[in-house]
């Protein structure tokens, strides 16, 4: 079965590919960084009847896919016809998304050049939590082997004093070597990059925490925002699994909180929103 799905997904890449000039680019998408659960958003997005349906949920062309070209970007897309066709049936207008990275500051010109005015939902978790979920996956996938702590203390002593300058100036694709467990938790520092080329009052901001709790209100708000009719219930895609035997230590939190509070304080400043991360 798993060399019939493989052989499936090679024809449609490359018949996607062959026929690039008839698709269509995303109405919209969904920002995050690693682990806020932007993956897991978009799924539940793309449960709506209206979402269509792509080869692959995040290209990464904005990122490090970007020397592929636009027709390979565009090759991940539905046809101009087939969406032309289900909305005849439908009789209403159907939605093209993909999920971007929220940090690297040359990712908003790059959709701003590309997709010009797309909707735009971006989803924020407690920094805290999503630096410790990104830890945890690496101790899965063998490629962390320091305590929490230590790991923490060997990301601060190479981003220390440099912080605002790899912010501005660098990419996470630059230190692809380094976990970024603090760094991209930083997420007033990508949205003031953002705010350069999209207006955040245009944004639609969601609380990582909310989607986690009352998904269906979640992702029903982001119909609101994109336009479109809300569902009464959604079969919820399996987000990240963060199970695991290790526990943050709660003086390792307080130090985190303690480390992100003036970069959620400008946050919550600079969105009017107040999301109570401790």
């Amino acid at each position: 079965m798993n060399s019939i799905n493989r052989l499936r997904r090679k024809f449609h890449t490359v018949f996607n590919e062959s026929t690039n000039s008839i698709r269509v680019m995303p109405d919209f998408i969904v920002c995050g960084t690693s682990f806020c659960a932007k993956t897991f958003l978009y799924n539940n997005i793309n449960q709506h009847k209206l979402i269509l349906n792509n080869l692959r949920e995040e290209s990464g062309f904005f990122l490090d896919t970007n020397e592929n070209g636009l027709n390979w970007y565009k090759s991940n897309f539905p046809s101009f016809y087939y969406k032309k066709l289900f909305e005849a049936i439908y009789g209403k207008t159907s939605f093209v998304g993909e999920t971007v990275n929220l940090p690297g500051y040359f990712v908003p010109k790059r959709v701003f050049n590309i997709l010009k005015n797309p909707k735009i939902i971006v989803i924020l978790r407690n920094p805290v939590d999503r630096a410790f979920a990104r830890y945890l996956e690496e101790i899965r996938n063998g490629n962390e082997t320091k305590s929490f702590e230590d790991a923490l203390e060997n990301e601060l002593n190479l981003i220390k004093n440099h912080e605002e300058e790899i912010i501005k100036t660098k990419s996470p694709l630059e230190l692809r070597n380094l976990f970024l467990y603090r760094l991209e938790g930083l997420y007033i520092e990508y949205l003031k990059q953002w705010n350069e080329y999209f207006p955040i009052k245009n944004m639609h901001i969601v609380k990582a925490e909310s989607l986690f709790s009352e998904p269906l209100d979640t992702v029903n708000k982001c119909f609101d925002f994109l336009g479109i009719e809300h569902i009464k219930k959604i079969t919820l895609s399996e987000k990240n699994n963060e199970k695991n035997k290790l526990v943050l230590k709660k003086e390792t939190r307080d130090k985190l909180s303690e480390y992100f509070e003036g970069y959620n304080q400008k946050l919550y400043q600079f969105l009017g929103i107040d999301f109570g991360w401790a």
